[in-house]
């Protein structure tokens, strides 16, 4: 089963990226663009694995509380044959914090090799070709609440790619520090 382990959005941010994606239309000779419901934050790509408990160990032992991310202005990937159009996402020391252990935790399992290279960001569309100079800017910059990960089985259907969640790890509230 190929999987990955991701922070998923909600219904309105999601409705908020993907309108964001079809101004990029107006810059654009073509493109596949993601989906509204597939549209997420990849933390580490498993890849193709039968290690599937070992996976949710290293979830399950995840010690996080809940954190804020912010997205951030988007940008491209260039690559022959179109582009990886993606919105960015600000590297918090938590989002940091979140990935490396999830990360290092399935190497020493055993579960992937290493290949870190970590670049928080929300895929827009791929293989696309811009038709100008510019892309279009995001018009919303949004603090976001992270309150949970998930464990996602990817399927490559005749629709294009299929996200499904298959186990999911709430993070605690934050604890309140108070100043005395």
């Amino acid at each position: 089963m190929k999987l990955l382990i991701s922070i998923n959005f909600d219904d309105d941010t999601k409705i908020k990226l993907h309108n964001h994606m079809r101004n990029l239309t107006e810059a654009c000779e073509g493109g596949v663009y993601t989906k509204k419901d597939n549209i997420h934050l990849s933390l580490v790509y498993v890849g193709e694995t039968t290690q599937i408990g070992a996976v949710v160990e290293t979830m399950d032992a995840i010690d996080s509380e809940q954190f804020d991310i912010t997205l951030s202005e988007g940008g491209r990937f260039k690559r022959s044959g179109g582009e990886v159009y993606w919105c960015g996402i600000e590297k918090s020391p938590e989002l940091v914090r979140l990935q490396k252990i999830l990360y290092r935790s399935l190497v020493r399992r055993g579960v992937m090799k290493e290949k870190n290279d970590f670049k928080p960001h929300l895929t827009v569309s791929r293989d696309t070709i811009i038709a100008r100079d510019s892309i279009p800017k995001a018009d919303f910059f949004e603090k976001l609440t992270v309150k949970r990960v998930s464990l996602m089985k990817c399927e490559s259907t005749r629709d294009g790619m299929s996200y499904t969640e298959v186990y999911a790890k709430e993070l605690p509230p934050k604890e309140f520090e108070f100043d005395i």
